[in-house]
């Protein structure tokens, strides 16, 4: 075998060895993350556009639209870098691709504030959330 063939499957293998460990686990939402989510210039929780949030799952809502999302990937040190201490907790759907959003809870360290971005245009469209902020409803 040549040297470069050698090299090549090594670094396969080790990706292959060190891809769980990178990937965001797929878990629960923590409890205090769960509830009816609203932008933050409402007032009614039962606003025609607000995310649901659920220990196993997310829904989003736009007026009579909706989507719910499942297995869900959880990344504590997204926001803050692999050696932060912040309280940025980001949530998204872990078996599609391009991943269709991603929920910044604390956003920007901000202790219940909640963003959620769209890498993914058409459910943008479908959800305009744009740069809206969230806050959690007190029942």
């Amino acid at each position: 075998m040549n040297k470069a063939l050698i090299i090549t499957i090594c670094v396969i293998a080790a990706v292959i060895a060190l891809y769980p460990m990178a990937r965001a686990t797929i878990t629960t939402v923590e409890k205090q993350y769960q509830g009816i989510w609203i932008p933050d210039n409402q007032s009614s929780c039962a606003s025609l556009m607000r995310i649901e949030v659920y220990k196993d799952s997310v829904v989003l809502y736009n007026n009579n639209d909706r989507t719910t999302f499942r297995n869900l990937g959880t990344c504590y040190s997204c926001g803050s870098g692999p050696r932060g201490q912040g309280i940025e907790v980001q949530v998204f759907p872990d078996d599609i691709l391009p991943c269709p959003f991603i929920i910044r809870f604390n956003a920007d360290e901000k202790e219940g504030v909640m963003i959620i971005e769209f890498p993914d245009p058409k459910i943008e469209k479908r959800y305009p959330f744009g740069k809206l902020r969230f806050k959690k409803c007190k029942r």
